[in-house]
């Protein structure tokens, strides 16, 4: 089944994306359902639920977290932006009572990253 992100799904032209109507009869499970045309695939139509879903817009963020110890290390985690990154790395850090940690930065992990997290997770 293929994911695409809303953002994704509404980067569609209107011609080619719209709502199931069932006129024969033949799938009534699937009226009303989103439809698309997806960039890539010609002439096939996806119908949403059956051939594609529609995912959030969610990024994967590596929070680097330093305590005072002097060690350090990379939190990962989905996040919609750097801001919710954060947030996640302070829950992080008083979950595991990290005592005089602190935040050092917040990167955007690449493909190959997100695939190796997700592959793990």
């Amino acid at each position: 089944m293929e994911r695409i992100t809303k953002s994704q799904y509404l980067a569609i032209p209107k011609a080619y994306r719209g709502t199931f109507e069932d006129v024969r009869g033949d799938h009534p499970e699937w009226k009303g359902r989103r439809t698309a045309f997806l960039p890539g695939h010609g002439t096939v139509l996806f119908i949403e639920g059956v051939s594609f879903e529609i995912v959030d817009d969610v990024k994967h963020y590596a929070v680097c977290i330093s305590d005072a110890d002097g060690g350090s290390g990379e939190m990962k985690c989905p996040a919609k932006n750097k801001t919710e990154a954060r947030q996640r790395g302070r829950e992080y850090i008083r979950a595991w009572k990290l005592r005089g940690a602190k935040i050092e930065y917040i990167r955007e992990m690449d493909a190959q990253e997100v695939q190796e997290y997700e592959a793990k997770s």
